[in-house]
């Protein structure tokens, strides 16, 4: 059986990070020793570090 698995790639290292289906924009992750935003822009989901 075969899972859909999102990724999206750190702004920071270019790295793809997985996300699961069910992840809410304005989550937060930790990749890399830095915090970042799962945010929705332009029906795509990215990743924006956190200040």
């Amino acid at each position: 059986m075969l899972t859909v698995v999102q990724m999206v790639s750190c702004p920071l290292c270019g790295e793809y990070v997985p996300v699961d289906e069910d992840t809410p924009p304005g989550a937060i992750f930790e990749h890399d020793g830095k915090r970042l935003r799962l945010e929705k822009e332009f029906g795509a989901f990215v990743l924006a570090p956190v200040e």
